[in-house]
């Protein structure tokens, strides 16, 4: 059942995410995708689970790789908390991006300073891989080699742009454990969607479509291209908030446990979870007696105390 495909854990001391993690992350090296969506207080919780797993994989050859994101940034910080309110007009839209690049660039040098993660990459063995930077440099692999590697899940591919931006330095890295470390949100679990960070736009606006119309096959896209890449391992945590961890290899299997703690349904405009059984493997259907009691408590109180 579940319990054989989804590693809970219940994490109220260091040694049990030591333990965890190892039991977990087999080889080297790891590549981390994080969620860095924003720059708002409630970041902090998740910038410091992200420490705590990067302790744990302490003397391993690790990879932060990230897009720049419109919201990632002083601006948007402030305006929340002057209003308190997260709607905000963003000032880097799909067509000025690239226009946006180095003030971009700054942001997130002051982003990654202001949470500890600049002290982090210069004092241990961790590489940041921006993939914003690699795309618009054009450091990125061969198409055709992408396309070999997807091999006859290209016909799932709609988005046939997307082989053209995979950075070279994460192409060498392929076969490696890639960690898509991502967090609990209000709504639920979006373990699938949290990949769309590796398209570099830092503002995906175009990629929702109208009324999100486009958003749940450009998840897949990225997802299918990653996946065919990479040993993905998801992980989905609560760790400083809700002491909670789970983690496995279907983000459909993740994105489903969120809906039945939940009640909610199982198609909404960021996932189809019986669309993505199809594309990411199918798996015994999920009751709520599969999911351990601290879990399920876990996902309830964790998403009272979430803006979104």
């Amino acid at each position: 059942m579940i319990k054989d495909e989804i590693k809970f854990g219940h994490i109220t001391c260091e040694e049990d995410l030591q333990t965890y993690t190892e039991e977990v992350v087999k080889g080297e090296p790891v590549v981390i995708k994080p969620n860095w969506a924003n720059s708002l207080p409630t970041s902090l919780s998740h910038f410091q689970a992200l420490e705590k797993l990067l302790s744990c994989l302490e003397g391993k050859d690790l990879v932060v790789a990230e897009s720049y994101s419109a919201w990632r940034n002083r601006l948007y910080r402030q305006h929340f908390l002057e209003t308190g309110n997260i709607e905000w007009e963003e000032n880097v839209k799909p067509h000025n991006a690239k226009e946006m690049w180095e003030w971009l660039k700054k942001e997130d040098e002051w982003f990654l300073d202001f949470f500890g993660f600049k002290k982090r990459v210069q004092e241990n063995n961790v590489e940041y891989v921006n993939i914003t930077d690699e795309v618009w440099n054009r450091r990125t692999a061969p198409p055709e080699k992408v396309r070999a590697f997807v091999g006859e899940k290209q016909a799932l591919v709609k988005n046939t742009a997307f082989y053209e931006i995979v950075p070279e330095r994460l192409m060498k890295l392929k076969g490696c454990i890639l960690l898509n470390f991502t967090k609990l949100y209000k709504t639920g679990i979006y373990a699938a969607k949290n990949m769309m960070g590796f398209i570099p736009d830092p503002n995906g606006a175009e990629y929702h479509g109208v009324e999100n119309s486009n958003l749940i096959q450009t998840i897949h896209d990225i997802n299918i291209i990653y996946r065919s890449l990479f040993n993905v391992v998801d992980v989905v945590e609560s760790i400083t908030e809700q002491k909670i961890i789970l983690s496995g290899d279907n983000p459909a299997q993740l994105d489903e446990v969120g809906c039945v703690v939940l009640g909610t349904e199982l198609a909404d405009p960021y996932h189809d979870i019986l669309k993505a059984k199809d594309i990411f493997g199918s798996y015994p259907d999920i009751s709520l007696s599969d999911i351990p009691d601290f879990i399920c408590e876990g996902i309830r109180e964790g998403v009272k105390n979430k803006m979104f």
